[in-house]
């Protein structure tokens, strides 16, 4: 018998080295961990002494709970990510491209498919196209004087959506030109992107008679300002000092934890980490509650507010609350700071009784109805706001 569990030691040596080692397999921590077992529980067998062989059970029955719980967050990450999407990253692969003011930015004059599948049904199959300036082309308006500018993430961008549905595009359609669009949305962005871009400046303006921004808030915004974005390395980061909103470089110059950089590489292989590092960087992170987070959002959007019509006179700035539940986080906050903020909510009819008629089923991002409506509505704000 002690030969055999001499044996069994040998073998499970290299299996642990063999699974460390191999680069593109799903179940790498799970097999470690089993590998480990095995290994300690041969060792067990073999050490004579009392205490050591109690600390090599202690090891194995470490081993397999946590095999267990690792198989079985392999189970949920995998269902929860299971709409296959052609792309790389977050992005649609070829779309963004790393950029020294907002981290990533769209590739000027890129064309880009991407499509969306999950349990072989598709979702979407649509072509994001860049303009020459940089961002998702917008209807056509040579003679405009006035410029309409949205910020957001992926709802500003469409995605999952074609060139002509989203509402950006839509907002200089339904007027016939009679605005100049600027879609300045991207997936994945939040609040600290658009500030860093009007800090940065946005000369394109400039030659408008009348400028009027929108940003597109939702709640997970709130998360993405603090930092808990695991795409967003290169993203600016601000803080919130003595009521200031002050840069200090980016995410990666200054981690938001203490596993960012190599550590969070060997931790992304593992199926638990990737299913609780939503609740471990809200734990674990500088900005650990939701108030903390919303208070540094309500300041981005506050300062972004400030610096744009301090940069074009006489300009307007409001923000585009996209339910379900934004208007309420951010209205109080931002009110009292003349900002105004508008509850898209109620642009869309029977949101409250089923939301799901306004976004791409599996998805989870607004249809083209919800775009449709949203810019229709927009269209007659902004017919009531700029005067001849």
């Amino acid at each position: 018998m002690r030969r055999f569990w001499s044996v069994a030691a040998i073998v499970m040596v290299p299996a642990v080295i063999v699974v460390c080692s191999v680069g593109h397999f799903p179940l790498r921590v799970f097999a470690l961990l089993v590998c480990l077992g095995g290994l300690f529980v041969a060792l067990a067998c073999l050490v004579r002494g009392a205490v050591a062989r109690y600390l090599c059970i202690i090891v194995f029955s470490l081993c397999l709970p946590l095999a267990g719980v690792e198989y079985y967050y392999y189970n949920m990450v995998r269902e929860e990510v299971g709409i296959h999407v052609e792309r790389g990253g977050i992005f649609a692969k070829g779309l963004a491209q790393k950029d020294p003011v907002t981290g990533y930015a769209p590739v000027p004059g890129a064309s880009v498919r991407s499509r969306a599948v999950r349990d072989g049904v598709m979702l979407y199959d649509v072509t994001y196209t860049i303009g020459k300036d940089g961002w998702r082309v917008t209807y056509p308006a040579p003679d405009a004087d006035t410029a309409v500018v949205f910020f957001g993430c992926s709802f500003t961008l469409g995605e999952g959506l074609q060139d002509d549905e989203n509402f950006a595009y839509l907002v200089g359609k339904l007027s016939r030109g009679k605005y100049k669009v600027f879609n300045y949305g991207l997936s994945g962005y939040g609040p600290h992107h658009m500030l860093a871009l009007i800090q940065h400046g946005l000369p394109e303006l400039k030659n408008y008679k009348h400028v009027i921004a929108f940003h597109v808030a939702i709640r997970g915004h709130q998360r993405r300002s603090a930092g808990l974005s695991p795409w967003d390395k290169d993203g600016p980061r601000y803080f919130l000092e003595n009521g200031n909103v002050v840069r200090r470089g980016t995410f990666a110059d200054n981690p938001p934890y203490f596993w960012e950089g190599t550590m969070e590489k060997w931790l992304s292989h593992s199926y638990t980490f990737l299913g609780l590092r939503e609740q471990l960087t809200e734990v674990l992170g500088p900005l650990k509650t939701l108030q903390e987070r919303m208070a540094l959002t309500e300041a981005i959007i506050v300062e972004s507010s400030r610096e744009f019509r301090k940069q074009f006179p006489g300009s307007t700035f409001e923000v585009l609350a996209w339910p379900p539940d934004t208007a309420s986080m951010l209205t109080t906050a931002l009110e009292k700071q003349k900002v105004p903020v508008i509850d898209v909510e109620q642009w869309l009819p029977g949101y409250a009784r089923n939301p799901g008629q306004y976004i791409i089923p599996g998805d989870g991002h607004p249809n083209a109805e919800a775009n449709r409506l949203v810019a229709q509505h927009i269209v007659e704000f902004l017919e009531r706001k700029v005067q001849p």
